[in-house]
Formats: structure tokens, sequence, C-alpha cells
């Protein structure tokens, strides 16, 4: 069995000896692997609707593409004494710990209290050596996050819905690759729950641009990167419906050329 004290990001070599009548010992050869910190997961929010009148957050995220890992949902709660939403940057507490990848949390009331923001993130622990990485944050309040007071520089501009599209689906982006700002395309069939987020490569929340229940129709919303260094972006567009089923995911990819 492997240690779980193992040194992370280093190569470790092992071999197997074997012994004839007690006395002639015989090695195999050489192998080796490598420990390393899995890769940070995605966290997305959406939520679920117990009854007509109360929303709960329901979180998921990505699953790295290895075995045997656990997650960890921390979630945190700030106060906040003007009643404009923002991050207190506390300790989470563990809320879920296991190998499933979402989790609906029904001690927060999503539109409960106007002055509250419940925060979440998770941590990916890997089983040979104990190596863990930490996901982006997200939060809930009055009607959801509102990412003009996340302190992202992004907004989103809704364009008044003009027919009835015949799928839901995210158009794409323009201009790709930009500077400093590119606006993003995408149609709804049905009226449903919309996140538009931008991670960058290590999976860190850089903008949220939509994170609203959304009418049918087509919308654009623009990301204005002017705080973010050149680089491939990823924006995940997700919806969901009223009972906080996912009926539409996409991830696209950017570049922002400076």
């Amino acid at each position: 069995m492997l240690s779980s004290t193992l040194a992370q990001t280093t190569k470790h070599f092992w071999r197997v000896s074997a012994f004839v009548l007690d006395t002639i010992e015989y090695w195999s050869p050489s192998r080796h692997f490598r420990t390393t910190p899995p890769v940070p997961v995605i966290l997305t929010q959406g939520t679920y609707r117990a009854d007509p009148t109360t929303l709960y957050p329901r979180l998921t995220w990505t699953t790295p593409d290895w075995c045997g890992l656990t997650y960890g949902l921390y979630k945190y709660v700030c106060s906040h004494k003007d009643c404009v939403p923002g991050d207190c940057n506390l300790t989470g507490t563990l809320v879920y710990s296991g190998p499933n990848a979402e989790y609906v949390d029904q001690t927060f009331q999503v539109g409960s209290d106007s002055c509250t923001t419940a925060h979440y993130y998770v941590k990916t622990t890997a089983p040979i050596d104990g190596s863990f990485a930490i996901s982006n944050k997200v939060y809930y309040g009055q009607g959801g996050p509102d990412p003009t007071k996340a302190g992202l520089g992004s907004h989103a501009e809704h364009e008044a819905p003009n027919g009835t599209p015949d799928h839901t689906a995210l158009l794409g982006s323009y201009p790709n690759p930009f500077n400093p700002s590119t606006t993003f395309e995408y149609q709804l069939l049905q009226p449903g729950y919309v996140s538009l987020v931008i991670y960058n490569v290590l999976g860190e929340e850089v903008g949220r641009l939509v994170a609203a229940t959304i009418n049918t129709g087509y919308y654009k919303a623009k990301w204005d990167a002017d705080r973010e260094p050149s680089g491939i972006f990823y924006a995940h567009f997700r919806v969901t419906d009223a009972s906080g089923k996912e009926t539409y995911s996409k991830i696209a990819k950017i570049l922002l050329l400076k």
C-alpha cells in the first residue's frame, strides 16, 4: 500500500525483491510515479426549488480524470453592514465530504436576506499522497449573486427579446481573440436560471457575467478584461430549469491578446 504522506510534486521509485530458498535475493526492474496535486475543480451555481416560495443553493463542480478523488465543500457566511454583497474571506466550514459532485444546501434560502451572503468553495484531495487543490468561489444572496458588486470588472448587457429561438445555445463571442473586451451571444428556448462565468487556466473565477433567471429570447453579455493578463480563458455557460435541473451547459475557450 502506498503511503499517504508522500511528498508532493516528486518522482518516487520502487521495485520488488524476492528470495529463493531464503538465501538468493532477486530484484525486479525499477518503476516510478510522480505525485502531483489534483487540478482545481470548477465550481458552478444553480438553485433548487423545494416549493413555490423556497430556493436553496445547488452547487455542482467538474470531476477531473483522476481515480479516487474526494471533494470537500466548504461554506462561510458574510454579513454586510450596508447590504452590499462582497467577500469577507473567512475560513469555510465543511458542509459536505465525499465522491459526489453536487450538493444542495438546505440551510440557506436564496433571497432570504439582502444583507447576508453565503460563500462556497471546493477542496479536492488526491488519495495517494493527500495533495489537494482549491476551486474558485461562488456566493448567493438576495436574488442570487450580483456581478456588478462582485469586484470582478464584469457586467451583463441584455437585449430585449426579438422572436423565439428554436433551441437554447451559447452562440459564441466576438471578437475572439480580443482586447480588452468581448461580447457573448446566447439564446434561450425557455425561461431558466442562466450562469455565465469566466475562468482562467488555473480554474480561478475572474468574471461573472450573468447569474439570474431570464426569459425566452436572444441576449448578449459583455466581458471587460482590462485587468487581466494576456492568455487563454474559459467561459462556462449553464442553464437550469425551475427545479434546479441542468438543461444546457457549454464551455467556450477565448483568447485575450494585449
